[in-house]
């Protein structure tokens, strides 16, 4: 045992009250000296035994049990008495069991009365582990306690030998960390508004609840010698100069709140600059204790300890959306955009904040058109004042017949920080009809360097800017061509010119020439980021308020879909799927449908009906004929493997076939073009040798699109959409396999075994990929599917009142001869337009 030695009391929580022992009580009351006689017997003091106790060799939990036993040979035992006296690492002197101090008379360790044989103690474990401590025990606090019973006889004596135990209390510190906001930094200071809120939870691992018993927080600048401290590596360098356990700046030890909402800690105003003109920073730590005393030890940078600065722009991040103006997020009161709008074009705007980024709350909206100075919250042009309803987050629906207008949205923070944004735009006259100019065309080809498609001579790119722009001169001047085209002032190329709604309304018909690639115009400007953030189309405006539109190329409309790997076919009204959903075979990474998305009204729709195919045009079903990139849906094997594909050696669209209904439903359509129109010889000349085409090796063209029909076996229900009692598509063309044209040619021939004559069953999956044929018919899955089509999807507000016209192929690939006629038929017949004789 250890020299004697002072140790300060400190209060023991325990689940059962204790009750102080009064000394020295008669053990017969009533009775004198003067009522006894004969010689006194000594009285037999009581003897006690411990028979239940914690262990004692190794540390134990904080909730502790004993029991125990007592005997009085001379009669019998009235009550125990027990103390429990917390024990220094140097071990247990005499002062440490001690009652009363005898120098000061202070209480130290009393006994307290138990009626009972046992009890059940929550003891103190709050010393910290000692500094070379393994790191297995580094969060685990101790405390040595020395629990004493004793038997007190029917005479009022005590046992003079009480039992005792000497045991190790154990727990596993707490711990702490700040979770909101949700995007705290762990390599730097991060900017906060000048009243910023902060969020946090704790836990006890070895606590029933889980939850810490207290929580206390330290607020300060994150100064050192001449600095602010700005980085995790600082920090971790210097943490002990910058906090100490004792600091003054701690707040008091308070609850730990029940509740997620109420774990919350809330400054203001603070300082963004320091008396000497600089941007200080801060640095707040949390510390929580548990039942048994053990604080948190962890000062980790970016979870229990946050460094960061004070910002004047950090404010709600407010998302806008316009259906056909597309989507616009903002910080910050200067931020602004311009928009050039049709005249007449219908405008409803919705709009949501959010300040979860450094744990605001949003608390107000308020917006106007036209408003003269959003600095004055009593400006007339202000639609409402503000607040925070269903009429503060939308616009009416509103129209505008000239001029430019502005459209005011602020929101503001539950601390006074606002955002504002301002939609500015400008209304585009529609001319008149009658003064149009009939056609423009738009080049959105990127062909310029182009060395593809040699021709026979081994030297020609038939595929470069030069053969294009001469195939389109072909088919709009001259004979049959569009009167009043002038090629001089009515081409646009995209690669090197501006372009937008302001020049495109002066004409009643465009047509657009364009394909799938990087950077060209509709990539830059129309396609949908990956995060379905909309972009504002101004084509549609141009569809349904000033004239028709001739969509043509191939891929053409899968460049309006988000970027990624999309399972075909595209079903674009179903909530299947999103980035990074499971879509395919084990081992398949890619995007298995458009998914949903919220609107900032709340609203929850689908995301494909967003996009301009499925908004504009009444397209349903998305797929190409090749779908290089992509993953066709059903297939059980490896995703890239040829026998998961369908490959365009067979799979692409050799002719263009009248559909028999459009036929019937336009006669001037089947009597000026051709039942078929077959790809042009010059481009396609390696298929007039026999041996190319029965080897159906080498040949490119798989880029056709086809629309509303799924050929996969996909599951996904899906409907036509319908305009105005009939079918939004109205087919035009089907295509033609390169397949089942070799197929027919053997047939022609005399030779009604091929393929089997030439292939395998596995060496025709090989060439023309395991999910183009059918193995029934032996016939291509890829004929007979429509890849051009009149879309009646915004015709009513046209001032033509005709279809748009989109071929999902490019008719530059096929006979210029028969396509021409085709190309004509659209632009006169259909379109209006007046034609050369």
């Amino acid at each position: 045992m250890s020299s004697p030695r002072r140790t300060a009391f400190r209060p023991v929580p325990i689940v059962c009250l204790c009750f102080l022992c009064a000394a020295g009580a008669a053990w017969l009351a009533g009775c004198t000296d003067d009522d006894l006689t004969g010689t006194p017997v000594p009285n037999v003091l009581p003897d006690t035994k411990l028979v239940s106790t914690p262990p004692t060799q190794v540390p134990g939990g904080y909730t502790v049990r004993f029991a125990w036993t007592g005997y009085d040979p001379d009669g019998q035992v009235s009550r125990f008495e027990w103390k429990l006296c917390p024990i220094g690492r140097d071990g247990i002197g005499v002062q440490d069991t001690m009652s009363m101090d005898p120098a000061t008379g202070e209480v130290l360790h009393p006994w307290c009365c138990a009626t009972g044989q046992d009890t059940v103690l929550m003891v103190l474990a709050d010393q910290r582990p000692e500094p070379d401590a393994p790191p297995a025990d580094a969060d685990l606090f101790t405390q040595v306690h020395t629990f004493l019973v004793r038997a007190v006889d029917d005479r009022g004596e005590a046992d003079p030998t009480p039992a005792f135990v000497s045991f190790t209390a154990s727990t596993i510190a707490p711990s702490i960390w700040v979770d909101r906001p949700v995007l705290l930094s762990y390599a730097e200071a991060q900017p906060m508004p000048p009243s910023p809120t902060f969020g946090y939870t704790g836990l006890d691992p070895d606590f029933e609840s889980g939850d810490p018993t207290r929580v206390r927080h330290l607020l300060k600048r994150a100064w050192y010698q001449d600095h602010y401290i700005r980085t995790r590596y600082e920090f971790n360098y210097l943490w002990p100069q910058l906090i100490s356990e004792n600091d003054s700046l701690w707040s008091d030890w308070a609850p730990y709140p029940t509740h997620p909402e109420d774990r919350q800690l809330h400054f203001h105003d603070l300082d963004w600059q320091d008396e000497f003109g600089r941007g200080p920073t801060y640095i707040l730590a949390l510390q929580c204790a548990d039942t048994a005393g053990a604080v948190s030890v962890d000062w980790t940078y970016g979870r229990s300890v946050v460094n960061f600065f004070v910002s004047q722009g950090i404010t709600p991040l407010l998302t806008m959306q316009e259906r056909y103006l597309g989507q616009r997020r903002a910080t910050g009161i200067q931020s602004s955009t311009t928009f050039d709008i049709a005249q007449g074009q219908p405008l409803q705007f919705s709009w949501t904040a959010t300040a979860t980024d450094y744990n605001g709350t949003i608390v107000s909206y308020r917006w106007g058109w036209d408003v003269v100075d959003p600095d004055d919250p009593d400006d007339p042009q202000w639609a409402l004042p503000p607040g925070n309803m269903p009429e503060h987050r939308q616009t009416p629906l509103r129209t505008f017949s000239s001029g430019t207008h502005t459209l005011t949205i602020e929101a503001r923070d539950d601390t006074g920080q606002l955002t504002r944004f301002v939609w500015v735009l400008a209304v585009v006259p529609v001319p008149d009809y009658s003064v149009q100019m009939p056609l423009l065309l738009v080049d959105d080809v990127p062909d310029r360097s182009s060395n593809a498609w040699l021709a026979a001579d081994g030297v020609s790119p038939l595929d470069n800017d030069i053969f294009r722009d001469a195939f389109w001169r072909e088919m709009l001047t001259g004979h049959g061509g569009v009167q009043g085209f002038d090629p001089l002032q009515d081409v646009v190329d995209l690669e090197d010119e501006e372009f937008g709604l302001r020049r495109l309304v002066n004409y009643r018909a465009a047509i657009w020439t364009s394909r799938y690639a990087q950077n060209n115009f509709v990539w830059n400007n129309f396609k949908p980021f990956n995060d379905f953030s909309m972009r504002y189309i101004w084509l549609a405006s141009y569809q349904r308020f000033a004239g028709n539109l001739f969509l043509v190329g191939s891929k053409v409309l899968l460049q309006f879909l988000p970027g990624g790997s999309w399972l075909m076919p595209v079903v674009f009204d179903t909530d299947e799927g999103g980035p990074g959903s499971i879509g395919g075979p084990p081992g398949y990474i890619g995007y298995a449908g458009l998914g949903t998305v919220e609107l900032p009204d709340g609203t929850i729709v689908n995301a494909g009906t967003l996009l301009y195919p499925y908004q504009d045009l009444g397209v349903s079903i998305l797929d190409v004929m090749d779908p290089r990139g992509h993953f066709i849906d059903g297939c059980t094997g490896t995703p890239w493997s040829a026998r998961c594909r369908r490959l365009s050696a067979c799979s692409g669209t050799k002719a263009l076939v009248r559909d028999s209904a459009f036929a019937l439903a336009h006669p001037t359509f089947a009597a000026g073009v051709a039942e078929s129109i077959f790809t042009d010889d010059r481009i396609d000349w390696r298929d007039q040798d026999p041996a190319h085409h029965d080897a159906l090796d080498t040949w490119i063209w798989g880029d056709t699109e086809f629309y509303d029909r799924n050929i996969s076996g996909r599951t996904t229900p899906w409907v036509p959409q319908d305009c105005d009692g009939q079918p939004c598509l109205e087919p035009m063309f089907l295509s033609l396999s390169r397949y089942d044209w070799v197929a027919d040619l053997h047939a022609a021939a005399g030779d009604p075994d091929w393929p089997g004559s030439r292939f395998t069953w596995r060496e025709l999956q090989d060439i023309c990929g395991g999910r183009t044929l059918s193995p029934i018919t032996n016939r291509s899955l890829t004929s007979g599917l429509p890849v051009g089509f009149l879309s009646h999807k915004l015709v009513a507000d046209k001032p033509s009142r005709r279809a748009d016209v989109v071929w999902g192929f490019d008719p530059y690939r096929f006979d210029h001869a028969a396509v021409r006629g085709a190309i004509q038929w659209v632009l006169g017949e259909h379109f209006g337009l007046v034609m050369q004789p």
